[in-house]
C-alpha cells in the first residue's frame, strides 16, 4: 500500500468517489474499460500489473472533469499529480478485480464475452485492412464511419 500525505489521501479519496459516482464517466469510459478487462480475463490474457494502465484513462478523464467542475481554470494536473493519479488507478484496478472475484460483474461479463466470442469474425480475409470497403465505389468507411476516397492502384 502506498502511503500518502493527508492532503494527497483526501484528494485521492475525493477523486475515487467522484469517478465512481459520475454517470457520464461510468457510461462513457468506465464500462468500456470494464468490458475490455473482462474480455481479457475470459481469454486468459489478463495481467493485473497492466490493469492500472487501463484505469489511468478513467482517472485522467475524471480529474479533468472534476477540475472543470470545481476549480477555476484548467489546473487538473496540479490538483491531481501523476503519482496520485497512478495510485488511484491502482486502487480502482484492485477494487475491480476484487469485485470480479466476488462475481459482481457476471452479467456484464457474460454479455461482453458472448458478443466478442460468438463466432462472428469481423475480418474474413486477413489480407484486407480494417476498413470496410465497397467494391462498387471508391469509398470506404473508416473507424469513425466517415467516408473517405481510396485511390485504385
Amino acid at each position: 500500500m502506498v502511503r500518502r500525505r493527508n492532503s494527497d489521501d483526501q484528494a485521492a479519496t475525493e477523486l475515487v468517489l467522484y469517478i465512481e459516482n459520475d454517470s457520464d464517466l461510468y457510461r462513457g469510459i468506465t464500462t468500456s474499460i470494464m468490458k475490455n478487462l473482462l474480455r481479457k480475463m475470459a481469454a486468459g490474457k489478463y495481467n493485473h500489473s497492466m490493469a492500472p494502465r487501463a484505469w489511468e484513462y478513467v482517472v485522467e478523464a475524471g480529474a479533468k472533469k472534476y477540475a472543470k467542475e470545481y476549480s477555476v481554470g484548467s489546473d487538473w494536473h496540479t490538483m491531481f499529480p501523476a503519482s496520485l493519479r497512478r495510485s488511484v488507478a491502482k486502487e480502482l484496478a484492485d477494487s475491480f478485480r476484487d469485485e470480479v472475484d466476488l462475481g459482481n460483474y457476471s452479467e456484464l461479463a457474460s454479455r461482453s464475452v458472448a458478443k466478442k466470442y460468438a463466432g462472428n469474425k469481423l475480418r474474413t480475409n486477413p489480407n484486407r485492412s480494417w476498413r470496410r470497403s465497397y467494391p462498387w465505389s471508391g469509398l470506404s468507411l473508416g473507424r469513425r464511419g466517415r467516408a473517405s476516397c481510396r485511390s485504385r492502384r
